[in-house]
């Protein structure tokens, strides 16, 4: 009795479906833009915070920003002096960098440095970049932005102790906490 299927050992062409291989054409060359899409963050302030910085291994930039909200650039505060005092925060342009928490080491600032004087020092000091991102932590910090409890602990116990603990078993010296105040202020790093 003769079967009513093709022999499985017989090589048939199929006929080529024109619709079908314009379908599959239009869906390869959509693929490198679908592939090209780049989620956004959502949240303001989306920055990494100490612990997820370091153990991502992440001290390079990524994109255009940094963060979300990157904090202003030092020699954008003396803009953001609202009332006499920054904008924000209860820290006058004439509070000392020491009273607010900061170790002092002459190396980087004297007794006497004002917050006005520390912030211009320059968008590369390490000093002015750590007093930018404390005050900014005033006004942001908590979620994904360090507090300020934590940046003053990046400078006294990183910056100028040498030992700054990021995470679990993580210790960041003062080239570490550059790279990260860096990071937070839309900076290269």
């Amino acid at each position: 009795m003769p079967s009513a299927l093709p022999d499985a050992n017989v090589d048939t062409p199929v006929a080529a479906l024109p619709g079908r291989r314009r379908l599959l054409r239009a869906g390869l060359m959509g693929a490198p833009a679908l592939l090209a899409l780049k989620s956004s963050p959502v949240l303001a302030t989306n920055c990494k915070l100490p612990s997820g910085f370091s153990a991502s291994g992440n001290l390079s930039r990524s994109g255009s920003k940094n963060c979300a909200a990157p904090a202003p650039l030092p020699s954008a505060w003396s803009s953001k002096v609202v009332s006499g005092s920054y904008s924000g925060t209860s820290i006058t342009p004439s509070t000392t960098f020491a009273s607010a928490g900061f170790n002092i080491n002459v190396s980087y600032f004297a007794a006497t440095d004002t917050f006005s004087t520390v912030l211009a020092k320059g968008n590369s000091s390490t000093t002015a970049l750590t007093a930018s991102v404390f005050l900014a932590s005033i006004t942001a910090g908590g979620g994904n932005f360090p507090n300020s409890t934590e940046v003053k602990k990046m400078w006294n116990n990183g910056v100028l102790g040498g030992s700054y603990a990021a995470g679990t078993g993580v210790v960041w010296d003062k080239p570490k906490v550059r790279a990260y105040l860096l990071y937070l202020t839309g900076q290269a790093v």
